[in-house]
């Protein structure tokens, strides 16, 4: 992933010992030797992610339509690996290569559309064996999480009884045994093993969430003030370094202490802890600012570029490919996790982290040298 983000930073910067010192530091980054030894999909989903950035670093410096496919394909395994690039991601990825495409945009629809039917029927099995159009069942788990992690268990079963929310709402956790749910009329039965343990494969795990997910849409319509202040509660999470999750602590205790405070020192850790109030800001870090800064400049150098016309602002986006991949990928991660998600917040941020940096660091120091230079795709 370090040497794909210096390719990456090659083609944005075209300056080849800035792009390495990036890299180098990337490389260093504690977040990839924790999440190495972490049996999850985290490093996958990173590593799919710079993969679709180099296919598109690629095709816009050689305009070969390959890596416009591949970089398509590359998108279409993250559906495929993680239920936060839901289907509908795919929906810009393959407009944005119509438009990049150019006068081959006929040919590109129609290879994308045939890469894009690969996820579209494993969602179609789900829905057809499960009753959900998706890749995950734990979405309506998931918002329940951020809808009512800030009410109090004596506030929850007050709201049961005054009609706003369900029973098993407001008396069992998310992460109770499905066995915990009997009582609530959660019973389904399944002849499939697997689906009939009292684990989260259990079939009723299904109704469950969507249970969780309904009571979550009235918590929510009920007090969307509250619900809004748990979303800047959950972007602060989001934004602490990505080790700060749980599971990697064990580890993170293994590491040479110096490299460790270096990192937060890097990171603006103790600068927030200086400025900010309340433990939750405190323990964040620079990421506040830097994930909207990429966005603001960003728009200031399609301002520079395009001004406010629309057929120039086109020709922007089709002549700025990674950079349109990157921030669409940071956007993605960015929404689902902090309107969808309360707890692991920072450790979804760890696939964003890269493209994160390659983009704060290019638009940097191409918005103080003021090139103003546009990217360009070679066309074949």
């Amino acid at each position: 992933m370090a040497g794909m983000a210096f390719r990456v930073m090659l083609t944005l910067t075209r300056r080849p010992l800035f792009s390495c010192i990036v890299a180098f530091l990337i490389a260093l980054n504690p977040a990839l030797f924790l999440f190495e030894a972490f049996a999850m999909y985290s490093l996958l989903t990173a590593f799919l992610v710079m993969l679709f950035m180099l296919f598109l670093a690629l095709y816009q410096d050689h305009g070969n339509m390959a890596w416009l496919y591949s970089a398509t394909a590359g998108a279409a395994l993250l559906v495929l690996t993680r239920g936060t690039f839901h289907l509908v991601v795919l929906i810009p990825v393959i407009l944005g290569g119509c438009l990049l495409a150019a006068s081959d945009w006929r040919k590109y629809a129609r290879v994308a559309l045939l890469i894009a039917l690969i996820p579209t029927a494993w969602y179609a099995k789900n829905a057809a064996v499960f009753g959900f159009f998706g890749a995950s069942s734990w979405a309506g788990s998931n918002l329940w999480r951020i809808a009512s992690t800030t009410y109090s268990e004596m506030e929850l079963r007050g709201l049961h009884l005054a009609g706003v929310i369900d029973e098993a709402a407001a008396k069992r956790d998310v992460f109770d045994a499905p066995s915990q749910f009997e009582k609530f009329g959660f019973t389904r039965e399944s002849s499939i093993p697997t689906l009939s343990n009292d684990d989260y494969h259990n079939i009723n795990m299904l109704d469950i969430s969507r249970m969780h997910g309904s009571n979550a849409v009235r918590l929510i319509r009920h007090d969307p003030l509250r619900y809004l202040d748990n979303v800047r509660r959950a972007y602060l999470i989001f934004c602490k370094l990505s080790y700060e999750t749980r599971p990697l602590q064990t580890n993170r205790g293994r590491m040479i202490p110096a490299h460790l405070a270096i990192n937060e020192w890097l990171h603006g850790v103790l600068l927030m802890r200086m400025i900010t109030r309340g433990e939750i800001a405190r323990s964040s870090s620079l990421y506040v600012v830097a994930i909207p800064l990429c966005l603001l400049l960003f728009c200031w150098k399609g301002l520079r570029a395009a001004g406010l016309s629309g057929s120039k602002w086109l020709e922007f986006i089709r002549t700025n490919p990674v950079y349109c991949g990157a921030l669409l990928m940071i956007a993605v991660v960015v929404l689902a996790s902090v309107f969808f998600e309360y707890g692991e917040n920072c450790r979804f941020k760890f696939a964003v982290i890269i493209p994160t940096q390659i983009c704060l660091f290019s638009l940097i120091i191409e918005t103080c040298t003021r090139s103003g230079r546009t990217g360009t795709v070679a066309r074949p």
